[in-house]
């Protein structure tokens, strides 16, 4: 690696259209400096209703302990962990999640690395929500 790969924020967009035409997709903003999460998506498996009217939108909201910039060239050996606190709306309930946020390198490269979210909570029906949030050296700082 030249120089150092300092992740200070990563925002990530999945773009979809569901059958309506209507846009809908996945948003991720993770800022490490500030230690602060935030997730919107829109899911079409086991929609909730509201008011009659079926929701598909989903909210995450947390924070992340302790938070400080990450040097990836750290990571390069080893896993970096957060914990994270927040809260899961669905538009019907807010309710109170915890979890864990890992750096790890992605192995297949050296300069690639992926975000890995996993939450959970008692009123979550003891559902567990992960996905990964890929980072390439090309879009860190140096």
């Amino acid at each position: 690696m030249n120089g150092k790969n300092i992740l200070t924020k990563v925002e990530y967009f999945i773009p979809s259209v569901d059958n309506t035409g209507e846009n809908t997709g996945l948003y991720v903003s993770i800022d490490f400096e500030n230690g602060m999460i935030s997730v919107e998506a829109d899911y079409m498996l086991s929609p909730v209703r509201k008011n009659g009217k079926e929701q598909r939108h989903i909210r995450l909201d947390a924070a992340l302990f302790y938070s400080h910039a990450v040097d990836l060239g750290v990571v390069q050996s080893g896993n970096t962990v957060f914990y994270l606190e927040g809260t899961v709306n669905d538009g019907r309930h807010e309710k109170k999640c915890s979890g864990l946020c890992v750096i790890d390198n992605n192995g297949a490269e050296k300069e690639s690395w992926n975000v890995n979210l996993i939450l959970s909570g008692k009123k979550l029906h003891d559902k567990e929500i992960s996905f990964v949030v890929p980072v390439a050296a090309s879009n860190v700082a140096a």
